[in-house]
């Protein structure tokens, strides 16, 4: 416990918020001098009609302007400091050159749907994907992850938000060990905030000794800046390029139930080969690469797959003004004629997310969403439960997961074609986080997370309108507070 206490993580936090209070400290000592009060307050204003014409979503630039206008003082300094678009400036310049040049280089096959063509403009091939599974628990996908990495021949390369000390990751570690001991190339990429007070102890070291390269996106800087936010989300293990996992699950141990947390621990993943394994190769090459400063290619081959089923794997990044992940559900939500099954650990909608979901269920199409029954983050459990009312008014059925907490992200449009991967529906992971995901176009995956899904349904409580608005006046007030800052968050 102390070791977490006194660490690098602490240390940044304390010098980060010493910078933030002279920074307020200075503005406010400034503004005594009536001139430059003024000052701060016009350029507070020329800001917001900045932010009003800027090309960015609507909820976001509202609770800036709220923000700024509540504290016109302070709040053109806030913007500079810490708004997506001047974060988001700072390193794209470093990053778009890498982030896409290895997942071009793979030849799909034509696109023929409006998503599918959509994805392929966006520079992410429709597959041929013979191989392919779904793993509906964080348990049995973890066991398969195990089993791959021990055949392992080339290469392993491992990309997780979190690596956390425990069982899972000593299970790994040994695995890696003794696969480095015979020759296969490792490689590793963390978040540097989502293992800042969890990853092994002299975790580098470790590695180093056993002979695993490691790169640690955006590590917490000592300087108070925006870019904090922006935070890899990704979580990718591919085997030899012969196999890709993207899924739900960190290593660590909750996601297993090796120890329980907020209940039951329900996450799900997939296995993708052939040219989809391909795919999300060259992604984890274009982050490692950015992060190395390196040229690494990966050599594609010609494979043909028995028995195919289409799939396309993508990825999502803040520095654009295109939300794919968005734009991806949006899209799967607008075509659906029968049904939706959702599965997220974080609803926090948008406008127009909210208005396709209730848009699907007034036309007639079959909607039905779970979230978790235990949270683990009780303020975006408070946003979440204030939609319900809205959705299940317009037909939607809504779902809580009562044996504890629910972190799949799922997606099933008239269980003919599905997502899984690791995008929640909030709107840190559409427009603020490094996002990955796959999308199946029939197959057996499409049919076993329809299954999963029904199967899951078995173990929620649904909740009625009546449940929906018994809701005490301090709650709704709170969560009216939450909705509107809600892009911050």
């Amino acid at each position: 416990m102390l070791r977490k206490i006194f660490c690098y993580g602490t240390f940044a936090i304390i010098i980060v918020l010493l910078q933030l209070i002279l920074i307020i400290y200075a503005v406010t000592a400034g503004a005594a001098v009536p001139a430059v009060g003024f000052f701060y307050r016009f350029l507070t204003y020329v800001l917001v009609f900045y932010i009003i014409n800027q090309p960015e979503n609507s909820g976001y630039k509202l609770c800036w302007i709220v923000l700024m206008l509540l504290f016109p003082l302070y709040g053109g300094f806030a913007y500079l400091l810490f708004s997506r678009r001047h974060s988001v400036n700072s390193i794209h310049s470093r990053i778009r050159h890498y982030l896409m040049t290895e997942v071009r280089k793979i030849k799909g096959i034509n696109p023929d749907s409006g998503i599918q063509k959509y994805l392929s403009g966006a520079g992410f091939p429709l597959c041929e994907c013979g191989e392919s599974h779904f793993y509906p628990t964080g348990e049995e996908l973890f066991c398969e992850m195990l089993k791959k990495i021990s055949e392992a021949e080339k290469f392993i390369y491992i990309e997780f938000f979190i690596i956390a000390d425990g069982k899972a990751w000593s299970m790994t570690e040994d695995l890696l060990a003794r696969k480095a001991a015979e020759g296969v190339k490792i490689r590793i990429i963390a978040d540097g905030a989502g293992c800042l007070f969890v990853k092994p102890r002299d975790f580098k070291k470790r590695l180093k000794k056993i002979g695993a390269e490691y790169a640690e996106f955006n590590p917490v800087s000592l300087r108070a800046t925006g870019k904090v936010n922006y935070r890899n989300h990704r979580k990718i293990l591919v085997v030899d390029g012969k196999y890709a996992f993207c899924c739900g699950i960190n290593i660590s141990d909750e996601y297993m139930n090796f120890r329980k947390r907020f209940g039951r621990w329900k996450d799900s993943g997939v296995m993708v080969g052939g040219k989809a394994a391909e795919s999300f190769t060259a992604m984890f090459l274009g982050m490692w690469n950015y992060l190395t400063k390196s040229n690494d290619s990966f050599c594609m081959t010609d494979c043909k797959d028995e028995k195919p089923c289409l799939a396309q794997p993508f990825s999502d990044s803040p520095l654009d003004n295109s939300p794919t992940g968005l734009r991806t559900y949006l899209s799967l939500i607008n075509s659906a004629e029968k049904s939706i099954y959702l599965t997220t650990p974080y609803l926090v909608c948008d406008d127009e997310m909210l208005s396709s979901l209730i848009f699907a269920a007034e036309r007639g199409v079959k909607v039905k969403l779970v979230t978790p029954g235990i949270p683990d983050k009780k303020y975006v459990y408070t946003m979440t439960r204030s939609f319900y009312r809205p959705l299940i008014e317009a037909g939607v059925e809504v779902y809580e997961y009562s044996p504890g907490f629910i972190h799949s992200k799922t997606l099933v449009a008239d269980e003919k074609i599905c997502v899984v991967g690791t995008i929640n529906f909030d709107y840190r992971s559409m427009f603020l986080l490094f996002e990955c995901a796959c999308i199946f176009y029939g197959g057996n995956v499409t049919e076993e997370v329809a299954v999963d899904f029904n199967k899951t349904l078995n173990s929620c409580n649904f909740i009625t309108l009546s449940n929906a608005a018994e809701t005490r006046l301090v709650v709704r007030i709170v969560r009216c507070f939450l909705k509107l800052f809600a892009p911050l968050l």
